[in-house]
């Protein structure tokens, strides 16, 4: 066994424990007990019809599906998620081309150290195809170009924003080895072109009704300019501060350093791919850019560290690609590989204090309120309780913990129980104040009513709605969470 894999063992197993115990502290937030519901509830068939509305491609959640059919404990695809994040640092750390410290500060990100290993989501699996395309790209592709096709595939239909990155390089492919190229192996490669160009097809046939149907998810050009700084300066703060990061908290003095040093590193990466290898400067450009324009036009508030890190990972990609290519250094300044390595180091390194404060901050507090209120409802309530919500998205983490008990959430706006949630117009439509309190007064339930609130909730009937208080008591309320709004109390209703 060689020093270097003896290294790679020891630094991924520690990485692997240290992870570890976040993964096994972490409460399901909303989102991710989305995914395990869908899985567990629909067949292969109704899971592909309803991802048009998710707004998320499918490889994910068939990966996912046989573990929740098997399994009630969402902790498999927890462990699912935080193995693929294991098995992505080993292969970087044994073959990527950086320098010792480049590769440290890139374990040490919030990224890594945290939002992708904790996090169970279909983000967490993209660094480990971003790297073994980066194995197989060209020109090592020509030795294994169905893997390199399939590999392109497989990442495109993982989430939405990894779309364009996977355009370019099967642009690239088709150009060097279909094109140009006067190799025996022409057809071969035309014909995994042909396949992957359907792989790349079928995501958008599967999404491309998406924004007409998701009530979440628009496209909105009319405050474009307005979006275009929003969006920009999210961006650029996001991966230092929150996981959902408001503009309020990204103005405070303190955190303007941050966004200068991020948009400097940002911007010498791109000046130093453009000088260094120009493909990968237009790859990571028109890659990254798809993304924003995704941020901008499209998902509008909902930007994430999970997902703004994925232009890390293309960044890291490129050079990956770069410093790879059996070339003599003969460039300087900020193109040589030493400049690359340090660039590339502070970029990474800049996030980690937020991984850290995540790690340390999830390790001490609940990250979601949903288990503790479940296990309350468990333990205190009557069976024969009824359980309403009228505010869907913020709930599914308590209809996953409640799931395999004898109580079911009750969705007054859809008049059923819900196992999961559709993001449809319905799901928007929150029903407060007196039509409320009428809709059970005129719904004579024979049982105990409970209705359960969160923290966004709250807010609005205590500003909104004194008369709320008249006809409820009290009887839980979460203590402090990570994620604010999934910060619960319920109450029991007064006929």
């Amino acid at each position: 066994m060689n020093k270097k894999l003896i290294i790679t063992l020891v630094l991924t197993i520690i990485y692997a424990l240290i992870t570890l115990v976040a993964v096994l502290h972490h409460e399901i937030w909303a989102d991710e007990a989305q995914v395990w519901q869908l899985c567990k509830y629909l067949t292969p068939s109704e899971l592909i019809n309803h991802l048009h509305i998710e707004g998320h491609p499918s490889f994910f959640y068939f990966i996912i599906m046989p573990f929740a059919k098997l399994f009630s404990d969402i902790i498999f695809m927890q462990i699912i998620c935080w193995l693929f994040m294991v098995i992505s640092v080993g292969i970087f750390i044994y073959y990527s081309p950086f320098r010792w410290y480049t590769k440290l500060s890139v374990i040490l990100s919030s990224g890594f150290f945290y939002f992708l290993p904790v996090m169970a989501r279909s983000y967490s699996i993209i660094p480990f195809l971003i790297f073994l395309i980066a194995i197989f790209t060209p020109p090592h592709s020509l030795k294994k170009p169905f893997l390199y096709c399939l590999l392109l595939v497989l990442i495109a239909n993982t989430h939405t924003i990894m779309f364009a990155f996977s355009f370019v390089l099967l642009c690239d492919f088709i150009y060097r080895y279909v094109i140009k190229s006067n190799d025996k192996n022409k057809v071969k490669c035309l014909i995994y072109a042909i396949l992957t160009s359907i792989g790349l097809l079928l995501v958008v046939l599967q999404l491309h009704d998406t924004t007409a149907i998701n009530n979440y998810i628009k496209f909105n050009f009319t405050d474009s300019l307005v979006n275009l700084k929003r969006i920009l300066i999210l961006f650029f703060s996001c991966s230092v501060d929150k996981y959902g990061v408001s503009i309020e908290s990204v103005l405070k003095f303190c955190m303007i350093p941050y966004i200068i040093i991020n948009f400097v590193s940002f911007l010498l990466c791109y000046i130093s791919l453009f000088k260094r290898d120009k493909k990968m400067f237009y790859l990571a450009f028109l890659s990254v850019g798809f993304q924003l324009f995704i941020y901008i036009f499209v998902y509008s508030e909902n930007v994430y560290v999970t997902r703004i890190f994925c232009a890390y990972l293309i960044l890291l990609f490129c050079f990956w690609t770069v410093l790879s290519a059996n070339v003599i250094n003969i460039s300087k300044g900020i193109s040589s590989d030493k400049a690359i390595n340090i660039i590339l180091t502070i970029l990474f390194l800049s996030t980690s204090y937020n991984g850290f404060n995540f790690y340390i901050k999830d390790y001490k507090y609940d990250y979601s309120g949903a288990k503790k209120a479940a296990e309350f409802i468990v333990k205190n309530l009557d069976k024969s309780s009824v359980i309403i919500v009228n505010n869907e998205p913020y709930h599914e983490a308590i209809i996953y913990y409640l799931d395999n008990t004898p109580f079911h959430v009750y969705s007054i706006m859809r008049g059923k129980n819900i196992k999961y949630v559709i993001w449809d117009k319905i799901s928007n439509i929150q029903i407060e104040g007196k039509p409320f309190i009428d809709y059970l007064k005129s719904n004579k339930i024979p049982y105990d009513v409970y209705v359960i609130k969160c923290h966004l909730e709250e807010n609005k009937e205590n500003k909104r709605l004194a008369s709320f208080k008249e006809n409820f008591t009290l009887v839980y309320k979460s203590g402090y969470t990570i994620e604010k709004n999934e910060n619960f109390s319920i109450y029991k209703y007064l006929p």
